[in-house]
């Protein structure tokens, strides 16, 4: 199928579009002041359909963020797809919770016979640890000889897990990529679902979409390719857990493993951040890659 190139710079404007809305609710607000950046950033590109990728850590508002976006945009005229990236890990979230705490305590184990500090004491004091969804608490360093290690190789070794290709069906989410910017009308779409058995894929109408928005902690990761324009909203890892308890994320938003997750994925968007077009902080202020790597020095 052959495309016949839109113009772009016949878009609105973002200081335009901003003269005429004006909300006051804070969340929409921080949206809008996102869309008239993004419009103008849309407004320079240069193929008939453009990929816009807006990635941050869980809790920050990225849901709603994008739906926002897709709202606008729709209002606007532009065709806009709003894809999430939850349907694109490997295991159904149960199982990847399970995974992730599987990593952490083997490698955590593994680390202590390393050390040299693994007993059968050492292995009854852990037990009772994780049998109270604690034993990644770095409180407990002081406590036990053991943790230290325990939670060190654990550590290291669940941060190489978070966001790999071992986590993440990146090549799932190429192929829609690659299919949007082709052209093509009709697409599969990735759905995960909550049980094993629920997988499958569903056809998606793409016939008068210019926009592909995906949404997904890991949209601004490197391994995807063609994407247009990257939107990172910042928070710490402290305001990510804030919202998460406020909304109820899961029964462990409270737990050790959880801040270690969140505090993990930080780190890992931060770097990948600092490539992103636009960033906006949870105040709603933007920034540029520069100005980014500038607040967060080495974090």
């Amino acid at each position: 199928m052959t495309i016949h190139t839109s113009k772009w710079e016949n878009c609105v404007t973002g200081k335009a579009w901003l003269q005429n809305h004006a909300s006051h609710d804070a969340i929409e607000c921080k949206a809008e002041v996102l869309f008239a950046e993004l419009l103008n950033k849309l407004r320079l590109c240069s193929l008939p359909r453009a990929v816009v990728a807006v990635s941050g850590g869980s809790g920050v508002g990225k849901s709603t963020t994008a739906r926002l976006i897709h709202e606008y945009l729709e209002a606007q005229g532009i065709g806009c797809a709003l894809i999430g990236g939850d349907e694109y890990p490997f295991r159904i979230p149960v199982l990847n919770d399970a995974e992730r705490l599987r990593i952490l305590r083997q490698a955590g184990i593994q680390g202590m016979l390393r050390e040299g500090v693994y007993s059968d004491k050492a292995w009854r004091e852990l037990h009772v640890l994780q049998t109270k969804m604690v034993d990644a608490d770095p409180k407990y360093d002081a406590t036990y000889p053991w943790h230290k290690a325990y939670l060190s190789y654990g550590r290291r070794a669940l941060a190489e897990y978070l966001g790999s290709q071992a986590e993440q069906d990146y090549p799932a989410m190429q192929e829609l990529i690659n299919a949007f910017r082709e052209g093509k009308n009709e697409i599969l779409l990735r759905k995960l679902g909550d049980e094993e058995a629920d997988f499958h894929y569903e056809a998606g109408d793409f016939s008068d979409k210019r926009v592909l928005l995906i949404e997904w902690t890991h949209a601004g990761n490197p391994n995807l390719k063609g994407v247009d324009i990257s939107v990172f909203l910042y928070s710490t890892p402290e305001e990510t857990l804030e919202r998460r308890k406020k909304r109820a994320r899961n029964a462990n938003t409270d737990t050790p493993l959880i801040a270690l997750v969140l505090e993990l994925e930080q780190i890992m968007l931060n770097e990948n951040a600092k490539n992103a077009d636009i960033i906006q902080m949870m105040n709603g202020q933007i920034l540029n890659a520069a100005e980014y790597k500038e607040m967060i020095g080495d974090r």
